[in-house]
């Protein structure tokens, strides 16, 4: 498993999601998230920053091969 990974994810139709995640104890976790809402609002995410009133960093474990996520560079998610 590689150190660091970054994906897109199109959440249900209704918001945008990049994240950055980890690899920790054999599972992949999100470090970092971008969420760009319907109406182009950007809400951003880590482990210094983990919640607000809109959302919060997931806190599920990433699993690549199930999640419906498409990898995307790094260079991508800086944009974000």
């Amino acid at each position: 498993m590689s150190t660091r990974a970054n994906w897109a994810l199109i959440g249900n139709g209704r918001t945008t999601s990049v994240l950055r995640g980890r690899p920790d104890r054999g599972e992949l976790v999100a470090t970092k998230q971008a969420e760009l809402t319907p109406a182009d609002r950007l809400h951003r995410y880590s482990w210094e920053y983990l919640e607000d009133e809109h959302g919060f960093l997931a806190d599920q474990v990433i699993d690549p091969e199930k999640d419906p996520l498409e990898a995307i560079p790094a260079e991508e998610f800086q944009r974000a």
